[in-house]
Formats: structure tokens, C-alpha cells, sequence
């Protein structure tokens, strides 16, 4: 067995926006995934242009698509008080690709986690660990550069959506 000591960067971003607002933002600038859409297709490597066709046609204007939401407020409301928190695993197919091409162990962190919450002001808190801190133990240059555009995919639509 072999162990590691990672360090991460992670973000706190503040919006000022209302959980609500900003969650409908947030969502409208991701697409959605629909592997039912093209996996078939996938066994035959002859569709591969129809595939990528599929899933670019599924990604939003951030450039990434949600994968999942995962209701952690009503999660949290079952045994406490309700509160406001959605986990949202978002990315892109060819993002993963790109990054699991040059090391599978890539696919271990794709896609990304972000965390939205609403603090005591009902305003909406985002949390994330940026993807250049997640995928840099793996100390490729080449997923070095996908992780760095990630970084900034996801400020930008942190950014976009507090608008």
C-alpha cells in the first residue's frame, strides 16, 4: 500500500446572491449529461464523431455539463433543521478523457465536486477544491494544463452566476 499527503486549494466564495438565485444561475449555465444518449455507440469506435456530436450538444454555455445534484439540505432536514445545500458533480466527458488519457488515475478526481449552501444571511456560499490542486500530485504536465483551464472554467461560472 502506498500513502500520500496532498495539499489542496480550496475555494470559498461568498455571492451576496440568494441560495436560489444563484443555484438557478448556476444551473442554467451547465448542461445536462445523457450517457443514454450515446453509449450504445460507444462500443464501436467508428461512431466516435457521432458521440463527441452527442456531447458537445450537451454542454452548456460554462463549457461543462452536470452530471448530478445531490439535495444534501434535504438530507439534512430529515434529522436537524432544513437547510439550503445542493452538491452539484459537474464537468465535461472530454475533460475526464483528456485528463484520464495521460494518467488513468485522473479519473479517481473527474468530474469536480462543488458545494453551494446558503449562510446566515440567506445568501449563497460556494465551496470548491480547485482542479489544478486535485489533479497536481500526479505531476503531468499535460494534465497540468487541463486542470489550470478547469480552474478556470470554474471560477467563471461561480463569477457568472453571482451576477
Amino acid at each position: 500500500m502506498e500513502t500520500r499527503d496532498l495539499t489542496l486549494h480550496h475555494i470559498k466564495v461568498k455571492t451576496g446572491v440568494p441560495f436560489d438565485d444563484f443555484v438557478r444561475t448556476l444551473e442554467s449555465q451547465l448542461g445536462r449529461h445523457d450517457p443514454s444518449a450515446y453509449l450504445k455507440l460507444m462500443t464501436d469506435p467508428s461512431q466516435a464523431e457521432k458521440v463527441e456530436a452527442i456531447i458537445n450538444s450537451q454542454v452548456g454555455p460554462s463549457g461543462m455539463v452536470l452530471f448530478m445534484t445531490w439535495p444534501l439540505g434535504l438530507l439534512l432536514a430529515l434529522k436537524d433543521r432544513p437547510a439550503k445545500a445542493r452538491q452539484y458533480i459537474v464537468g465535461n466527458p472530454f475533460f475526464a478523457f483528456r485528463l484520464a488519457r495521460h494518467d488513468i488515475r485522473a479519473a479517481l478526481d473527474a468530474p469536480l465536486r462543488v458545494l453551494v449552501y446558503e449562510d446566515a444571511e440567506d445568501k449563497a456560499v460556494v465551496e470548491y477544491d480547485t482542479p489544478s490542486s486535485i489533479f497536481g500530485w500526479l505531476q503531468n504536465p499535460e494534465i497540468d494544463l487541463v486542470a489550470k483551464s478547469l480552474d478556470e472554467k470554474l471560477a467563471n461560472l461561480v463569477q457568472k452566476s453571482s451576477a
